[in-house]
């Protein structure tokens, strides 16, 4: 079993119930780029909330196993599938073997935008807890 992933961070802004957190990039995130940057190199993170939280709080961040797992299938694996589907689904429209790996590339292309757009949309729960 994968260790749920924790990370400690500061609230730098609070609009309602979500928070934004700015949390020190880690190595396996160097090289990354999906998430936003602050301007001293952290990664800030956008949270929901359901505790009282304060612009300039320690807070550690929790994520459950299953969140990661799900991210991991969806950012990895999903791109791989459209891959071979658009492959295979070109070959019954066309003869030019060209065309299919065009085709599979195309259906990959769709499925990182689709994969943007479900990110921005969909937030996995994180449990907050004040470092006092």
């Amino acid at each position: 079993m994968l260790s749920e992933p924790v990370s400690n961070g500061k609230v730098v802004k609070v609009e309602g119930d979500t928070v934004e957190i700015a949390v020190p990039r880690s190595e396996r995130c160097k090289s990354c780029g999906i998430c936003p940057i602050s301007a001293d190199g952290s990664v800030l993170l956008k949270v929901n909330v359901d505790r009282d939280v304060k612009v300039g709080d320690e807070v550690r961040i929790r994520t459950k196993d299953k969140y990661v797992i799900l991210s991991a299938f969806v950012i990895y694996i999903v791109p791989v599938i459209a891959l071979i589907t658009g492959y295979f689904l070109g070959g019954l429209l066309f003869s030019s073997e060209l065309l299919k790996i065009v085709s599979g590339f195309l259906f990959m292309g769709i499925s990182f935008l689709i994969d943007r757009f479900l990110d921005k949309k969909i937030r996995f729960p994180q449990e907050i807890e004040l470092i006092v």
